[in-house]
C-alpha cells in the first residue's frame, strides 16, 4: 500500500511537470548527468527485471523495480529535476527534464504491471497521450533495454550520493532544519577517490540542492563536523552558529566509523568465498570503497593532527 501511495504522488509529480510543456522540444542531449544517469540506471532495471522473470523469481523482479523506482527515481531524481520542472513552460531544459521523467514512468509502470494491474493501469491511463490498454497488453508492452547503460556515470553518482547523505546525517545531527542553509567547504583527500563530477558544476550544484548546503572558498571558523566521503574531506558549518563546540569529538568520531569501515571491508575481501563467489563488479565495488575508507582515515588523522 505504502509503494502504490508513492507511485501515485510520482506520477502526479510527473503529471505536473510535463503539463502545457512540448516534449518534442526534448532532444537526444543528456548533458545533465542525471538524465543520463537514471537512464542508464533503468536500462539496469529493465534487465534485472526481466532475468529474475525469465528465472522464475517474480519476488526478486518485483523489489528491483520498487526499489528502483522509490530510492533511484523518487528520492533522487525527481528531487534533482525540480528546479528544472520550476522553469518557463517553454525552457528546453524544462522539456528535457519533463520527457526524461515521463519516460521512466512509463517503463517502470510497465515493468509493475505483472505485479500491480489495477494500479499500474490507473497511472497508465492518466499519462499524456493515447495509450492503449495495458490491462490486456499486447505484443511489446514489455520494456527492453535502451542501450544506455553508463557504469562510469553510475559509479560517479553513486559517490556523489554518498556525500549528500553523509552530510544530511550531519545536519540531522546538528539539528539544522531541513531548509536551513548550512555551508562546506570542500578539500581533496591524497589519491584519487573523488569522482570528476564532484569537481565539475553539475556536480557542485547536485550537492548543494540536496544537501541544502553552500559551498565556501574559505574557512570561516571551526567546523561544527568534519567528514570524509567520496574522496572529499568535507567541513561543515552550521547555519549563523559559528564554530561547532564539538568540532575535534566529531572528527574523533567519524574517524572511528572510517576505522571500522576499513576493518569491515578488508575482513570481507579477504574471505574467499566472497572473493571467489560475488560477482565481479561487487568485488571491484568493495575494492574502491575499501580504497575510499582508507583514504578517509588517512585524511581524519592527519585532521587530528599528531596524537
Amino acid at each position: 500500500m505504502r509503494f502504490a501511495n508513492k507511485l501515485w504522488q510520482m506520477h502526479r509529480l510527473v503529471l505536473t511537470a510535463v503539463g502545457g510543456v512540448d516534449l518534442s522540444r526534448a532532444g537526444a542531449d543528456l548533458s545533465d548527468p542525471f538524465d543520463a544517469w537514471i537512464l542508464s540506471r533503468l536500462d539496469a532495471v529493465v534487465e534485472e527485471a526481466t532475468s529474475a522473470l525469465e528465472r522464475y523469481r517474480p519476488g526478486e523482479a518485483l523489489t528491483a523495480v520498487r526499489d528502483f523506482a522509490w530510492n533511484e527515481y523518487a528520492d533522487w531524481y525527481l528531487e534533482a529535476a525540480k528546479p528544472r520542472f520550476r522553469l518557463e513552460a517553454d525552457d528546453p531544459a524544462h522539456a528535457q527534464a519533463a520527457a526524461v521523467a515521463l519516460r521512466v514512468l512509463e517503463t517502470v509502470v510497465k515493468l509493475l504491471h505483472p505485479f500491480m494491474p489495477f494500479v499500474s493501469e490507473a497511472v497508465w491511463q492518466r499519462l499524456p497521450g493515447e495509450r492503449p490498454h495495458l490491462i490486456a497488453p499486447s505484443d511489446g508492452v514489455w520494456p527492453a533495454p535502451a542501450g544506455g547503460r553508463r557504469p562510469d556515470l553510475e559509479a560517479s553518482m553513486e559517490t556523489l550520493f554518498d556525500v549528500v547523505r553523509q552530510l544530511r546525517d550531519a545536519r540531522k545531527e546538528l539539528g539544522i532544519k531541513e531548509r536551513e542553509r548550512a555551508g562546506i567547504r570542500a578539500t581533496r583527500t591524497a589519491g584519487d577517490g573523488a569522482a570528476e563530477l564532484l569537481d565539475s558544476e553539475a556536480g557542485r550544484a547536485a550537492i548543494s540542492l540536496l544537501a541544502q548546503v553552500d559551498l565556501l572558498e574559505e574557512a570561516p571558523a571551526t567546523p561544527a563536523r568534519t567528514l570524509v566521503a567520496g574522496g572529499l574531506q568535507l567541513s561543515l558549518y552550521a547555519p549563523d552558529r559559528g564554530a561547532g563546540t564539538d568540532g575535534q569529538a566529531s572528527v574523533v568520531r567519524q574517524l572511528e566509523r572510517a576505522r571500522a569501515d576499513v576493518a569491515r571491508l578488508s575482513a570481507q575481501l579477504a574471505n574467499p568465498r566472497f572473493v571467489d563467489r560475488a560477482k565481479p563488479e561487487v568485488v571491484a565495488g568493495a575494492r574502491a570503497r575499501l580504497a575510499q575508507a582508507e583514504e578517509g582515515v588517512a585524511a581524519l588523522e592527519r585532521a587530528l593532527g599528531p596524537a
